[in-house]
């Protein structure tokens, strides 16, 4: 499992400059930190999000009167993110008040964390590109087939007029719905693992693992076996055209049986680790989550694969 988040304490830490000679002046202590932030390289690499965020909230400081002596202090310090000075303990002030911030900044540089925080909570990212070919592309191939089976079925050689002989059945219908199967159950099995660690690294530093995950899996259970209900019952009920031998009565049932399975694997796997994460305290539930991690996200993409397949 990924750790959360380290305080601004750690930062300190891991990232501590060496203790600069005595100064007489506040002044003369700034200029020496311009002048080993011109002459030494930067230790810590950042990607682009990082940095963008950093010299936003170099912005914000700007703006509340800081001066730029004490944002390169900070910068310095690996301190140019609002959670991390919101997490400094009194101790660290302390250093940083011996590498010539004024203690008389201290609150300034407290209320422009909180307002660096609240904008970078409500900021808009701009739209991923990425993501979007992904969720387009996903919808568009789980469309396809029953697209295909409605232009055949209304334009092709078999309609509603035609049966299917047993050869036709097993070529058009049997064969590609195991196919069709097939690929269902290997994009569960492949995206589940990725699906539980994005999961587990999203959470919030102090949320409670054991609750989160009772939770999501208590939801995902109860839409899992709502969305079974009515399955069962399209399944059990007549097809839409009243012969049953006909391309598309055939890969409606397809569809349903291929909706049921996930939905009610999706129920039974919430109901089993439910089962075993409930007697677990906090620290038992998150060695078994993970322990266990690529189930717990098997649920919620089972239930998706199912949706996908209810749909059409």
């Amino acid at each position: 499992l990924k750790a959360p988040c380290s305080s601004g304490s750690a930062a300190i830490q891991h990232h501590r400059q060496p203790l600069p000679p005595t100064f007489s002046s506040t002044d003369s202590m700034f200029a020496a930190a311009a002048n080993t932030h011109e002459t030494s390289q930067p230790t810590v690499p950042v990607d682009e999000k990082t940095r963008r965020e950093m010299e936003s909230f170099t912005a914000v400081m700007r703006e509340s009167g800081i001066r730029e002596g004490v944002i390169q202090v900070l910068s310095e310090q690996v301190l140019l993110d609002p959670n991390e000075l919101l997490n400094i303990t009194d101790s660290d002030w302390q250093r940083l008040y011996s590498l010539g911030v004024p203690v008389g900044q201290r609150s300034v540089i407290s209320a422009s964390a909180v307002k660096g925080r609240a904008d970078k909570m409500l900021s808009v990212q701009p739209a991923s590109a990425k993501f979007n070919i992904i969720a387009y592309t996903s919808g568009l191939l789980f469309a396809l087939p029953p697209l295909i089976i409605g232009l055949v079925n209304e334009y092709g050689p078999y309609d509603r007029e035609r049966a299917l002989s047993d050869v036709e059945g097993a070529l058009l219908v049997i064969l590609p719905g195991i196919l069709w199967n097939l690929v269902l159950l290997a994009t569960v099995e492949g995206g589940r693992t990725s699906f539980s660690v994005d999961i587990m690294e999203q959470r919030s530093d102090g949320t409670s693992l054991r609750e989160a995950n009772r939770t999501n899996l208590t939801n995902v259970g109860v839409v899992g076996a709502l969305l079974l209900t009515v399955v069962v019952a399209m399944v059990q009920v007549d097809t839409p055209l009243d012969e049953t031998d006909r391309l598309l009565a055939q890969w409606y049932m397809i569809f349903l049986v291929s909706s049921m399975v996930p939905l009610f694997a999706s129920v039974i796997m919430s109901s089993m680790l439910l089962l075993y994460v409930e007697p677990l305290d906090e620290d038992a539930a998150l060695s078994y989550i993970g322990a266990f991690l690529d189930y717990f996200g098997e649920p919620t993409l089972a239930t998706i694969v199912g949706i996908f397949n209810f749909v059409p």
